[in-house]
């Protein structure tokens, strides 16, 4: 008996884990991470500068382009996770963005189309017409978020 204790207790932990996948040990790129995942599931991005092709390379010094979320899921950033990049969450999507930095040097940061969302614990900066646009098909809940604008490219 004990030894099935164990056994259910370790297919727990392989579910969990496989509900969670992380940027950039699982995928290089959180875009990629967003083609792969199931619906339900956690990202996890790490510590540092994610660029949309890369982790702390020449690209992420670069903002500009979106990536699109489509699904359900959970965004959640270690410590120090910044996003190089702006995000759409588009109309079929849902779920919650936490502990993340949303730098966008060159458009909006962070556009969301439709779903309901919770936004913790990050900060959300654009150099573009706006750090937040959210449609009106969208329900946001915003909490312990910082948004606005960037004046100096970093």
């Amino acid at each position: 008996p004990l030894r099935d204790v164990g056994d259910l207790f370790e297919s727990i932990i392989a579910c969990h884990q496989a509900m969670e996948v992380v940027v950039p040990e699982d995928f290089a790129t959180l875009e990629g991470a967003l083609l792969d995942v199931s619906p339900g599931q956690t990202v996890r991005i790490r510590r540092g500068l994610h660029g949309a092709r890369g982790t702390t390379n020449e690209n992420a010094k670069f903002g500009g382009v979106q990536v699109q979320v489509r699904s359900e899921i959970n965004l959640v950033g270690d410590p120090g996770a910044e996003l190089r990049f702006g995000l759409i969450l588009r109309k079929e999507s849902g779920g919650e963005v936490r502990n993340l930095a949303i730098v966008n040097l060159h458009g909006d940061a962070l556009n969301i189309l439709g779903g309901r969302w919770t936004i913790g614990e990050c900060r959300v900066l654009s150099r573009g017409q706006a750090a937040v646009t959210a449609a009106n098909q969208s329900v946001v809940l915003l909490r312990g978020t910082v948004v606005g604008g960037t004046a100096t490219r970093s």
